[in-house]
């Protein structure tokens, strides 16, 4: 088996060669950053086969570190025929590496003779004092338990912090294809429980303002369609009269204080075609 340390900008698709890929051996970061690199890995079989391989991190800092294994998904159409440049990676169909998933158990089956990989992250959180520490990454056949492959990665903790901060980020978080997919009731206990998931997930990345659905949103929605109704304000008409409970987005608003989200963007009301009822 050979493996190799890489930038975690690299994207290694199946049929790579491993010796295009740059090594990497160390790497600094701030208390407070988040680091990662890669691992892209191949195994060479006389027949082909698979074989189940087990890894595991050796580090001082190793609580703070969590692997993740770099899925492929199905692309079937990666650039337009027209609107596209020199730039692309692959313009074919096909496999390309892209969907983190966490790697627990710290095992993996290995397909023969394909480059595949491990993303790394390390996340120390303010909490580990600066300096350098060692990483080691082991790679052991799970069925012999013999060592396949060993790697070792060094990294440097800065004693310095990054500031609070201070873009406003936010990317559209349509909390009606949460219940969907999850098959929840708009805002039964469930789903309240999937969308406090995702955005903690979306401000561990960055994210600090979200999409807040006072109305179902009107984006995306084609012409005579309907999106299922999830909207925070619930709406009355009784004898001619409107009334509004709020008490949806009150919670809404305290798990967004709870969870870490600064800012709200607010639904629209209408969509580009729908502007004229304005």
């Amino acid at each position: 088996m050979r493996a190799k340390i890489i930038s975690s900008l690299e994207k290694c698709f199946l049929e790579d060669n491993m010796d295009t890929k740059q090594s990497v051996t160390s790497g600094s970061m701030l208390k407070n950053e988040n680091y990662q690199f890669q691992i892209c890995y191949t195994m060479k079989m006389l027949s082909d086969g698979s074989k189940f391989i087990d890894l595991k991190v050796n580090s001082p800092i190793s609580d703070y570190i969590t692997l993740y294994k770099i899925q492929h998904v199905a692309v079937k159409k990666p650039v337009y025929n027209i609107r596209n440049d020199n730039d692309y990676l692959s313009k074919r169909p096909g496999l390309f590496p892209d969907l983190l998933t966490p790697l627990y158990p710290n095992n993996m089956l290995v397909l023969s003779n394909n480059l595949e990989s491990v993303f790394v992250e390390i996340s120390p959180c303010g909490k580990v004092p600066a300096g350098v520490y060692p990483i080691e990454i082991v790679f052991t056949d799970h069925e012999k338990a013999e060592v396949c492959s060993k790697l070792k990665f060094d990294i440097e903790i800065i004693d310095a912090e990054l500031p609070e901060q201070s873009l406003i980020y936010t990317r559209w978080f349509y909390s009606d294809c949460l219940q969907a997919y999850y098959r929840t009731e708009s805002f039964d206990e469930r789903h309240w429980e999937i969308i406090e998931n995702f955005m903690r997930t979306a401000v561990k990345r960055g994210m600090n303002m979200v999409l807040t659905p006072l109305f179902t949103p009107a984006l995306d929605t084609a012409m005579d369609a309907e999106r299922p109704t999830t909207q925070l304000v619930d709406i009355y008409v009784n004898n001619g009269e409107y009334t509004f409970d709020f008490s949806k987005l009150g919670r809404w608003i305290d798990l967004c204080d709870r969870v870490g989200i600064k800012y709200l963007e607010i639904s629209h009301l209408f969509r580009n075609q729908g502007a004229r009822f304005a």
